[in-house]
């Protein structure tokens, strides 16, 4: 009752719907229980905004997105973490996919990966007490970019996304990224692993893209078409009158033509 009242003296005080909501912001992450939904009435502009930690969505939401599809054919290339994550949204979309990849078996450099998943706002950090924000999220990242090349646009992809990211890895997939580290560069713990098994770390990389696997091989055959062996060697394309080019799919290892509605390279 004590942080609802809070948040309700704290919604009234400001006038504007962006500062409010800002300024609450730590409320989601700054307990080990963080608030994970609330109401914010404001004075001015929309007269309530509901806020909900990132990456969660409703059951009925997600129907309805998935609802507003079509089938398509999607081809995805490139088979790890990013591809097979674009495989599996693409055929909860109602897509048909086909997933190719060049290597003999899928997995892609993910598989090689040990460090972990980065990621701010995350129910991981709340629950261990870890203060974190975009703005440190950000700035670490650019620090990292070589001269100051980070294309700022991605870096704002990255870190506004990367708790929907690993919330969808924990709790829709079930991979464990329950263990938080600090890496050098970052300003807070927000790298997330796996625990240790029988006192031995498990190599996040391989854990994640075996679960992402195992799901595909599971829960849609059918739905996603895996080729490995596969090398993309032309994007296929169309011209209109007014010298628009539009995808239309790729050429795999020289000679085989495959038609899409989308391409997604992973």
């Amino acid at each position: 009752c004590m942080v609802a009242d809070a948040l309700a003296t704290a919604a009234i005080s400001k006038e504007d719907p962006s500062e409010a909501r800002a300024m609450l912001d730590r409320f989601r992450t700054g307990y080990r229980v963080p608030v994970s939904d609330y109401l914010l009435y404001a004075r001015n502009g929309p007269r309530v905004v509901r806020l909900s930690i990132p990456g969660i969505e409703s059951k009925s939401d997600r129907e309805r997105r998935l609802e507003r599809h079509m089938p398509a054919t999607v081809v995805v290339v490139g088979s790890g973490l990013a591809g097979m994550s674009a495989a599996i949204e693409a055929a909860d979309a109602k897509a048909q996919v086909i997933l190719l990849e060049k290597e003999p078996k899928i997995g892609g450099n993910s598989a090689k990966a040990t460090s972990g998943i980065n990621g701010w706002g995350t129910d991981t950090q709340a629950e261990e007490g870890v203060a974190d924000d975009e703005r440190l999220f950000e700035r670490d990242t650019f620090r990292s970019g070589m001269k100051g090349r980070t294309d700022y646009s991605l870096v704002r992809m990255l870190s506004s996304k990367s708790a929907d990211a690993i919330h969808w890895l924990k709790h829709r997939h079930g991979v464990p990224l329950t263990v938080l580290s600090q890496l050098g560069g970052h300003s807070a713990k927000r790298t997330h692993r796996a625990p240790a098994v029988d006192g031995r770390p498990v190599p996040i990389g391989w854990k994640i893209t075996k679960t992402l696997k195992d799901t595909i091989d599971a829960e849609y055959d059918g739905k996603i078409e895996v080729r490995c062996g596969s090398v993309v060697t032309k994007l296929l394309h169309s011209v209109d009158d007014n010298g628009v080019k539009t995808i239309t799919g790729v050429e795999v290892n020289g000679r085989e033509s495959i038609d899409a509605d989308a391409v997604v390279l992973a």
